[in-house]
């Protein structure tokens, strides 16, 4: 019997933009066979198997360590993988199948609110387009960011070279959950670490949170940390992504999200994104994000002082931290802030609860740092 054959690229940190390459599925694993004779081959029992991509149809196949990466859009992957592979990665392909087609069906409920959009779309010339692009994401379902912020991710992470230290990510993971504790139709927030020496973190719509390792070797204590992670949550709950979009792209932007269609807007959105349209938001979302941040720190029992040090910090060693420069570049008036935050708390002094991580010891696991002269901001 003939080994299932597919179309597929590869992706590598020594291979530049991808290379094409025939998958085969044989009684250990995929192979990926490219136009020079070479192969390489991911085995079932370490294959990790993801969905997304443009069309929310392409099969993301990993190594272990995702140093590796076989990118397939061939429809019957899914089917040839259950009957190749073992009943575990079967399973997987089950599970993914499943949340493909319930995000099928949630695009189809967007249609709800499309009377409502294309009259507030309509009423553009009144009221200006930007107040209609406003508009049209105050009627969107959450579940619209979600998607979107997805499949931004998606593409940035075959860009980046992320951290899966398990002790590392629970530890985020538990400071995120304590600044927003699960809830019933809210947003759900993933957490990721990208290796670059970069002093920046970003949220993308939806809940997807990435911190750069440059910015966890610059916080002096983890309060530092949450106070980031409290302020992007902000820009989350408020949906300032989705709004920079909608006012850097205009109506067209407005009536594809109306319509569901996020996977022609997630390449957009990586290109804003890169040009900073996404993290430089305007004075009046950057003080709502610090306020905020302000009160979820009170909330979760973290002292929200905590934030504006870590601002003070970057604004005082500017002059002899260059990957600082990413995040000044993307939050500016710094100082202006700061004395805003201090103003906020005041002279509390509150009974605050420690956070639970030990801080040396969790940069002590950090890969060694490269060097930060070429560091760039990836907005």
């Amino acid at each position: 019997m003939d080994e299932p054959e597919f179309a597929a690229t590869l992706y590598r940190a020594d291979v530049e933009g991808g290379a094409s390459v025939r998958l085969v599925l044989d009684a250990q694993g995929l192979r990926a066979r490219s136009a020079d004779g070479s192969e390489v081959a991911i085995r079932y029992d370490e294959c990790q198997l993801d969905r997304g991509g443009a069309n929310g149809h392409m099969w993301f196949c990993r190594n272990a360590d995702r140093s590796l990466t076989l990118l397939c859009d061939a429809p019957s992957l899914g089917e040839a993988l259950r009957a190749a592979a073992p009943a575990q990665l079967g399973a997987a392909v089950d599970r993914l199948e499943l949340h493909a087609t319930r995000n099928q069906r949630s695009a189809r409920r967007v249609w709800l609110a499309v009377l409502v959009v294309v009259l507030v779309v309509a009423a553009g010339g009144y009221f200006g387009l930007s107040h209609a692009g406003h508009a049209a994401v105050d009627a969107l379902p959450p579940s619209v960011d979600a998607r979107l912020g997805e499949q931004a991710y998606a593409q940035l992470a075959l860009q980046n070279k992320s951290l899966e230290d398990p002790a590392l990510l629970a530890a985020l993971r538990n400071l995120v959950e304590r600044l927003a504790p699960p809830a019933a139709g809210g947003f759900k927030y993933r957490v990721h670490v990208f290796d670059e020496p970069i002093t920046n973190a970003f949220a993308l719509p939806g809940g997807t949170l990435v911190v750069y390792s440059g910015l966890l070797r610059a916080a002096k204590n983890p309060e530092q940390l949450a106070g980031v992670l409290a302020h992007e949550i902000a820009h989350v709950e408020r949906r300032h992504g989705m709004r920079r979009i909608a006012q850097s792209l205009g109506i067209i932007a407005a009536f594809q999200l109306v319509l569901g269609d996020v996977s022609g807007l997630a390449g957009v959105a990586v290109s804003v994104l890169r040009e900073g349209a996404i993290n430089s938001y305007s004075r009046t979302q950057e003080q709502e994000a610090d306020m905020d941040g302000v009160r979820r720190l009170r909330r979760a029992r973290i002292d929200p002082r905590a934030l504006a040090d870590f601002l003070d910090v970057l604004r005082r060693n500017e002059p002899g931290l260059p990957s600082a420069l990413a995040w000044l570049g993307t939050h500016p008036d710094l100082g202006e802030r700061v004395q805003a935050i201090r103003a906020a708390v005041g002279r509390e002094r509150d009974e605050w609860q420690p956070i639970a991580i030990d801080w040396t010891q969790l940069q002590r696991g950090l890969p060694p740092a490269s060097n930060t002269d070429g560091a760039t901001a990836r907005e």
